[in-house]
């Protein structure tokens, strides 16, 4: 799996009102690391299925901002005692680099490839442990991160030729929420698996050693997506 890392002084990048966005193409198998921040905090999703796609996608399989809980999720807890965050699946300490937490879907029929997106919190004090993306109880990427600095300071990816993933940081790192003396850094992931099977799970776990006063992360804004490829 080719990994890559946007930077800002990279083609592709364009800045609006001093906010930076990147564009990047997803080969087969790539892992893409952008950096976009934002001064806005995250929003919130409704919970359930939809039945109507943004442009460009076929189908919108499910929505879900965890205002209602964790429910379906194995291991699912959910946190909304801090004012910035809101309602999340979270918080999730460490899990021994096991699944902390997971669901399966059932997709429909007819489509060519399955889209998980995700808000990723990094929070408070980690000092370069591993958040963890299962799918169907295999783990197939990692990220670390440090307090100290933004963005990801290691990734790596298991190869697998049908799996895109991009990570994308929404803000900045700074103490925004739960332990004030550390800084939390927020991140939009993207998952694309072709050609999936009727029934897909993913999962998250972490190599944190710490208790969640102390270091955590959460998982926010949720979505599952189904859509076609263009044909030739």
């Amino acid at each position: 799996m080719l990994i890559k890392r946007f930077l800002s002084n990279e083609s592709g990048a364009s800045s609006i009102d001093g906010t930076t966005f990147f564009m990047g193409l997803m080969g087969t198998g790539a892992l893409v690391v952008a950096t976009a921040f934002s001064s806005q905090g995250s929003g919130s999703i409704d919970t359930g299925p939809a039945a109507s796609a943004p442009a460009g996608l076929s189908q919108v399989v499910w929505l879900e901002g965890f205002d209602d809980g964790g429910r379906g999720w194995d291991g699912g807890t959910t946190d909304r005692s801090d004012p910035y965050y809101g309602s999340v699946l979270g918080r999730f300490g460490g899990s021994a680099g096991q699944q902390a937490v997971r669901r399966s879907f059932l997709l429909p029929t007819g489509y060519d490839y399955a889209e998980f997106q995700f808000d990723l919190h990094s929070i408070d004090s980690w000092e370069s442990e591993s958040f963890l993306i299962f799918l169907d109880d295999v783990p197939v990427a990692s990220f670390h991160f440090d307090e100290g600095t933004n963005g990801p300071v290691r990734e790596s990816a298991n190869g697998d030729p049908s799996i895109d993933l991009s990570i994308e940081a929404v803000s900045r790192r700074s103490p925004i929420g739960f332990h004030p003396d550390y800084s939390d850094q927020t991140f939009r992931v993207t998952l694309r698996v072709t050609n999936p099977a009727p029934r897909i799970a993913i999962g998250f776990g972490s190599t944190l050693d710490e208790g969640v006063e102390n270091e955590s992360w959460a998982i926010d804004d949720f979505e599952l997506l189904t859509g076609s490829l263009p044909r030739a």
